[in-house]
């Protein structure tokens, strides 16, 4: 056992947690020996890839040791999560579109119901406000960088037409406001203490970032 664990420390290896058994391994007496013998292990590259699996037991019909099932994305994609973003409050027309939403009543229900629905409808309407409005800062950002730089490669060849460089001059403008306001948006989702230590993109981020939502995953309940 000793070889054994420091074979899996020189390799770097990690153990993947069994779901619903402790033990793998029965002798089928009347006082039975339990063990522990059958293991899955990963590497951190790994865990990586497949953020979301399930490790779970099978029945021991043909044998002393439980068959283990190894299934990947078994907890389906997450959830899309509502994201009020901090410049939103600066953009014209966000205030028409909240009152607007907040506004809508239900009618003959408790207070608290008809709460949920505000919120509900706030939340919609700012979805759809933010799509027609905003967008993709992304998207926006690559797609006007690509056309900055289609200009810079036709400018080696010819000489570029006065709207070419408006065009390409408004580019930069706008560029410089969208690399602000994703920047914006990027400090708003992230830890500032991750930011202050650095670790807010390393590795060993994303594998405590993994490890905690295999944790605080609730797989099955026993009533």
């Amino acid at each position: 056992m000793r070889r054994f664990r420091a074979f899996i420390d020189r390799a770097q290896l990690d153990e993947l947690v069994l779901q619903g058994h402790r033990f793998t391994w029965s002798n089928g007496q009347g006082r039975p020996t339990l063990e522990l013998l059958d293991r899955f292990f990963m590497t951190d590259g790994w865990m990586t890839t497949f953020p979301q699996h399930v490790l779970k037991p099978l029945s021991s019909d043909c044998s002393n040791h439980c068959p283990l099932l190894l299934q990947l994305q078994a907890l389906g994609p997450p959830k899309r999560r509502f994201r009020f973003e901090t410049f939103w409050v600066k953009c014209k027309g966000f205030e028409e579109v909240v009152a607007r939403a907040w506004a809508s009543t239900l009618d003959d229900v408790d207070p608290f119901r008809q709460l949920d629905h505000k919120l509900w409808n706030v939340v919609l309407e700012l979805r759809k406000w933010s799509n027609a409005m905003v967008g993709s800062v992304r998207l926006q950002l690559a797609m006007a960088r690509e056309v900055i730089h289609r200009f810079d490669e036709q400018e080696e060849s010819r000489t570029l037409d006065v709207w070419e460089l408006d065009t390409r001059r408004g580019l930069k403008v706008k560029v410089l406001g969208l690399a602000s306001l994703l920047r914006t948006i990027q400090r708003q989702r992230s830890r500032i203490t991750f930011l202050r230590e650095g670790d807010a993109n390393t590795k060993f981020f994303h594998l405590q970032a993994c490890h905690r939502r295999c944790q605080n995953n609730i797989h099955s309940l026993s009533v």
